[in-house]
């Protein structure tokens, strides 16, 4: 049995909204290397808006800040958040959201993707500075290390002098690089094995001895995630600590992270010690992985009665 929160998680969330086109695998025509046939489904995404759709589901109280877009799109991404309990600190981009589009193969695996984002210095402290009020009594801010480094800075600096736990995403490796002086100092960072071997420039990396290495840069703590092969957490100076996972049935594993942090940052805002507060994040991203969507409806079922949203 999975534990729930403690108690009704206040958790922050500065990140993006982006609209996300999923073209999956149906099938093959003609000989090897032909025609395929592709299913289109397009829906609400961004890690940030994932991650606060998810802790709505889960029975937390959780706040977005970040960009929106004018007019009929951003009003119905916004109103879906609302729907799920979540505050909206946001301002439109000038030239709106982003777009993620995905190739999902047969097995539910991201195959590759493309994506779209407003510019870097769209989502500066200004904005977030609108929410201060609100995430100073938060029990966590979750925050995607891609966004603009000034912004990131000022945060870092903020949540520390009034006590706020940081949790970062490492976004946009690819193109911003590791980012040490982003990461150096956060009180947790969760990411998947992929994005340890990026940051740590060891390609194949066992996720334990990646934590342990996160951490002895000075992070508080790491979570590594690992698919079906669950998660690792590492605590500074500590050993490492392994979670597996039950095998389920796999529809499409993106959104499946983002549903991992949600449950994670609820459990441990509600109260929940790191252990408990994983498990419920696995639980999370095991519902996640059977829909097609970036996020599920039935991550409801893992909050405390009486918690629901579409």
């Amino acid at each position: 049995m999975v534990a729930t929160t403690a108690a009704r998680a206040r958790v922050g969330v500065v990140g993006s909204m982006v609209r996300d086109r999923k073209w999956l695998r149906a099938d093959d025509l003609g000989p090897p290397g032909g025609a395929r046939v592709w299913h289109l489904v397009s829906g609400h995404g961004g890690i940030g808006r994932n991650v606060c759709e998810n802790l709505g589901r889960l029975g937390a109280e959780p706040a977005f800040v970040g960009l929106t877009e004018p007019g009929a799109a951003g009003e119905e991404f916004e109103r879906r958040l609302v729907d799920c309990g979540t505050r909206l600190f946001v301002r439109p981009a000038t030239g709106g959201i982003g777009r993620f589009d995905c190739e999902i193969d047969r097995a539910g695996e991201l195959a590759g993707f493309t994506i779209r984002l407003p510019a870097s210095g769209e989502l500066g402290w200004d904005v977030v500075a609108t929410a201060t009020d609100w995430l100073r009594t938060a029990g966590m801010v979750v925050v995607e290390t891609g966004l603009p480094e000034p912004m990131l800075h000022r945060l870092r600096s903020w949540t520390r002098s009034h006590g706020v736990p940081l949790c970062g995403l490492p976004t946009r490796v690819r193109d911003f690089g590791p980012r040490w002086t982003v990461l150096t100092g956060l009180d947790l960072l969760v990411l998947n094995r992929d994005e340890a071997a990026a940051l740590l420039d060891r390609p194949g990396v066992d996720p334990a001895e990646a934590a342990v290495r996160l951490t002895a840069r000075g992070i508080g703590t790491v979570v590594v995630t690992s698919g079906a092969a669950g998660a690792v957490s590492a605590e500074r100076g500590g050993p490492p600590r392994a979670y597996p996972v039950e095998t389920v049935e796999c529809a499409d594993t993106t959104g499946a992270g983002d549903a991992f942090v949600a449950g994670l940052a609820a459990g441990l805002g509600g109260g929940l010690p790191l252990p408990a507060a994983i498990r419920l994040g696995l639980r999370a991203s095991e519902v996640t992985v059977r829909c097609l969507w970036s996020t599920c409806s039935l991550v409801s079922g893992l909050a405390p009665a009486g918690v629901r949203c579409p």
